[in-house]
């Protein structure tokens, strides 16, 4: 009878533990952070460039659906800075982050243009950079309208 007890408030409490864990780490990236955009040659700050931020959620079971939870666009000030709201939802996902202003070549989180290598080195977290390259002569505007489609896509699919 004892261990009865004594397994099923282990099992119970492990089952707490996870849950905890696994709510903490989802938090990592759902905290309201600021954040700067600057010139990626000179490090001057880039007023004006519009920021767009996407958390998605996906329901059911068997057939899934993935649906925008969040949604927020927001501009950077004359120091190129702006505070993004974060989340704090179970089901919510990595937030889809896109960064642009005329003239410099988009900033997406999970991409890099022109190679569409995948991006490694962004965190979410108070204070980070982001580092906007002028648009070169050499690259392909049609290219970067696809690059920016596949973000519009995505946010509007909840695909990211």
């Amino acid at each position: 009878m004892k261990t009865d007890f004594v397994k099923k408030l282990t099992t119970g409490l492990l089952l707490a533990l996870s849950l905890l864990i696994s709510y903490t780490a989802m938090g990592a990236f759902n905290s309201t952070i600021t954040v700067k955009v600057v010139d990626a040659e000179t490090d001057e700050p880039i007023e004006g460039a519009v920021v767009l931020v996407q958390w998605t959620k996906t329901t059911g079971f068997g057939f899934k659906a993935t649906s925008i939870y969040k949604l927020v666009e927001l501009v950077s000030d004359k120091n190129g800075e702006l505070t993004i709201p974060g989340v704090f939802k179970l089901g919510a996902s990595k937030p889809m982050l896109v960064v642009y202003k005329k003239g410099y070549v988009a900033w997406r989180n999970e991409y890099i243009f022109p190679s569409y290598e995948r991006r490694t080195n962004f965190h979410w977290r108070d204070g980070y950079v982001f580092r906007l390259e002028h648009f070169k002569a050499e690259y392909s505007h049609k290219d970067h309208v696809s690059f920016l489609d596949r973000s519009n896509s995505s946010l509007n699919m909840g695909l990211l």
